[in-house]
């Protein structure tokens, strides 16, 4: 897996919402996914148009069987995050992030949160909820790399990529 933040960990929030948004990040390699300990789940629904958001945003959906449990996407190596690129992207972090494919980072969200009801759908927002949708045309798609820390312990990083969506908003 890729971390989505690397060096920019101390960086204040309004430097890194620039970073992000300018599409500079640096990445470094983690280990490959297994099983979430807490027995929780993610899929990111198909990029689209939100007239509410005025633009591109995805939505994040996890349930766990294990609770109280918090999903982390606020750490160095975790976040949610939608990427727009001039190509049909490949699903895969090294895909995204490779500058010579062209795929820049256009929303983010590294809130993280509180699971406390087994089996219940916590939904995030990229960009987060009350935040203008991103602004393109290309192909989009949104990733989540995001961990849990519950009654089981901690688990691996985790990542959950949306289907692909082509188009402009």
């Amino acid at each position: 897996m890729i971390g989505i933040r690397g060096q920019f960990s101390r960086m204040t929030a309004a430097g890194l919402a620039a970073t992000v948004s300018a599409g500079f990040m640096l990445f470094a390699a983690s280990p490959a996914s297994a099983a979430d300990r807490n027995g929780c789940s993610a899929t990111i629904d198909t990029p689209h148009v939100s007239t509410g958001a005025g633009g591109v945003i995805a939505k994040g959906r996890w349930q766990c069987t294990s609770v109280p449990t918090t999903v982390f996407l606020s750490t160095a190596t975790t976040g949610l995050l939608l990427w727009l690129c001039p190509q049909n992207p490949q699903p895969s972090e090294s895909y995204l992030t490779n500058p010579n494919n062209h795929c820049n980072a256009m929303g983010y969200n590294f809130g993280d949160f509180d699971v406390d009801v087994a089996g219940q759908t916590y939904t995030r927002w990229v960009p987060p909820q009350g935040t203008p949708g991103a602004h393109g045309s290309g192909y989009w798609v949104a990733c989540a790399v995001w961990f849990t820390t519950g009654p089981n312990g901690t688990s691996q990083d985790q990542t959950t990529f949306s289907p692909i969506w082509h188009g402009s908003g």
